[in-house]
């Protein structure tokens, strides 16, 4: 009788526990799905997906998490694609000069994937929209002779993926407490969206500083070995051939060559037939395609010579944008004719 009743009872005891455990699980995967479904419910970088509250903008993240929004923009005509080499070139300075409403998708730091990347979320949200022409920056990362693409800062590649479960997955994070916060914040007026167009300007509240800019535009150092032409495979190039196939013919394509301090195109002065051949081909793949221009300010003695127009090596100062913008919205007004 005793060992009957010494066997039972652990076999009850245990069963409240259970329930307990199981309930406390129930609740915690219910509360962590409720909480999930809010976040991707919010939409906090605007991206359309699982959004219950549209219309709102994106509050001011970096560029980054902020372009996915602007890109989806279903009125624009032109978009503005590269690094911080094309950063400064101002949307609304070119619509106002072509009559075109231009967005801005630069991010710095980024390279070729990324720029695919964000090429492809694009393409993706204006298939059968008034997408006219798209300004790709091509700077040194293009003309890499290595045929390294990998990308050298951490970038949300899931946040432009067209897979929704991959976008999802990747909201389920403590980042997205905050953006949740933020959007939550912009709703109620709180706090005000950022700029449309996706424009960034790095040089508004700067003073140029003639000594420090000088360190800065010091002649670069060769931190590679300068190759054969023979030798020289410019993966990333291959990677924008592929890239042209995929954007619709009725689309316009400019490729802007941005200027650099004293002309040179590439970091190594040493190799001007590296620089001569990523240009060369540049070319070669803009004449197979209809509606493509290349407009090359690397060389321009008018942008590349006056040391006060940069803060450094790469990056110019609004004098040199104003005149960029100044041509590329030409080319832009020539695609009407």
């Amino acid at each position: 009788m005793n060992s009957s009743i010494f066997i039972s009872d652990p076999a009850g005891e245990r069963s409240p526990w259970r329930r307990l455990l199981a309930l406390y699980a129930a609740t915690f995967v219910s509360i962590g799905l409720v909480t999930a479904g809010l976040i991707l419910a919010l939409d906090p970088y605007d991206t359309g997906r699982f959004a219950l509250f549209g219309g709102y903008g994106v509050p001011h993240f970096g560029p980054r998490l902020r372009l996915a929004s602007v890109a989806r923009q279903p009125e624009l005509d032109v978009a503005i694609i590269g690094n911080s080499t094309i950063q400064l070139i101002d949307p609304a300075r070119i619509g106002a000069l072509s009559g075109k409403r231009v967005v801005t998708l630069a991010v710095s730091g980024t390279g070729p994937v990324e720029q695919e990347a964000i090429l492809t979320w694009l393409l993706d949200h204006h298939r059968h929209r008034g997408l006219r022409a798209v300004v790709f920056g091509i700077d040194d990362s293009w003309c890499r002779h290595d045929g390294k693409l990998a990308p050298h800062y951490a970038f949300p590649f899931w946040l432009y993926s067209s897979d929704p479960i991959v976008y999802a997955a990747n909201m389920i994070r403590l980042k997205s407490f905050e953006a949740a916060e933020r959007k939550i914040k912009l709703m109620l007026q709180l706090a005000p969206p950022a700029r449309s167009d996706g424009y960034d300007d790095y040089d508004a509240g700067r003073v140029w500083d003639p000594a420090g800019a000088m360190e800065g535009l010091k002649e670069d150092v060769e931190t590679e070995p300068v190759a054969a032409v023979a030798d020289i495979n410019f993966a990333a190039l291959q990677l924008l051939e592929t890239i042209l196939a995929r954007v619709p013919r009725e689309i316009a394509l400019v490729f802007v060559v941005p200027p650099r301090y004293r002309g040179a195109l590439l970091k190594h002065r040493a190799d001007p037939e590296r620089a001569q051949a990523c240009m060369e081909e540049l070319a070669r793949l803009a004449a197979q395609r209809q509606r493509t221009q290349v407009l090359d300010f690397s060389r321009r003695s008018d942008l590349v010579e006056r040391a006060e127009d940069y803060w450094d090596r790469l990056h110019y100062r609004a004098p040199v944008a104003r005149k960029l913008e100044a041509e590329i919205a030409g080319a832009l007004a020539d695609e009407n004719r």
